[in-house]
């Protein structure tokens, strides 16, 4: 067993035991679903990580069709444009 799949097992059990103590956890529940998917080929690995760091959550990596936030869009809401900030007239 190579390093890659030991985490993944370590993964799968840390996430089992939040599912045992909270079945309705989401992010846990969630957190299998893509590990599943991981193992099936269908959610590469890179994949799961490059969508991670642009801040996408659990929930939207669990389905592998799932389409991957814009590049610097970070995955979350849309930002309130700031007002312009007009000096007082002097």
């Amino acid at each position: 067993m190579g390093p890659a799949l030991a985490r993944l097992d370590h993964a799968e059990k840390l996430l089992q035991a939040a599912v045992k103590i909270d079945p309705t956890a989401l992010e846990a529940n969630a957190g299998l679903k893509v590990l599943a998917n991981m193992r099936s080929g269908s959610l590469p690995a890179e994949s799961v990580k490059m969508r991670l760091a642009k801040g996408q959550n659990l929930a939207r990596l669990q389905d592998p069709a799932t389409p991957q936030p814009p590049a610097g869009g970070g995955g979350g809401a849309a930002k309130p444009a700031q007002p312009a900030v007009v000096p007082p007239a002097p």
